[in-house]
């Protein structure tokens, strides 16, 4: 006896699956604001004797985030972690392309975004398009790399495949002054 399956049926079983027990604990949202500020606070070290101003600015954003999943609770407003990840987002976006850190960019920019889309109603700036704005330019560049480098696995967290990602980079770039995270 054959059974034939259809498309629907396929996409509805496999939509079950992703959304059995996906949903994010505060512990884990946490602990994902802690690896990214980890990494926002190397680039700061690193930028501080080249842009005084660019390294405050990575501190600032970095320190919002962190302070903003380090208190995270389901429910809370969304609108204050997206403001902290824009602020990130902007600081990320002024780092020249040509900096010895800027391979490390769309690292940090996957791992904001899965971030993002682990809390129900996040959203990031660049999900809008805004016509010749550079901060969206750069950031499309490095959202779509962070996006191939960034990619957890089946059995992964995303903060496992974020940690792998920027080890990854940083043995590929050994040079630029920026440390494992664990």
């Amino acid at each position: 006896m054959r059974f034939k399956i259809h498309a629907t049926s396929i996409a509805l079983i496999a939509a079950a699956f992703l959304t059995i027990g996906c949903t994010p604990t505060a512990t884990e949202i946490q602990k994902d604001g802690q690896a990214l500020n980890s990494t926002l606070t190397q680039l700061a070290a690193v930028e501080q004797p080249l842009n005084p101003t660019l390294a405050a600015n990575l501190l600032t954003a970095a320190n919002a985030l962190e302070a903003v999943t380090a208190n995270w609770q389901t429910g809370n407003p969304v609108a204050v972690f997206n403001d902290a990840a824009n602020a990130v987002d902007v600081a990320l976006a002024a780092i020249p392309q040509t900096a010895a850190v800027a391979p490390f960019i769309p690292i940090i920019v996957g791992g904001i975004d899965l971030l993002i889309a682990n809390i129900p109603g996040a959203t990031s700036t660049t999900s809008v398009a805004i016509a010749y704005n550079p901060v969206q330019v750069s950031l499309a560049r490095y959202r779509a790399e962070g996006a191939t480098a960034v990619k957890p696995t089946r059995f992964g967290t995303p903060r496992s495949a974020f940690i792998a990602a920027w080890n990854k980079q940083l043995a590929a770039h050994p040079t630029a002054g920026l440390s494992p995270i664990h």
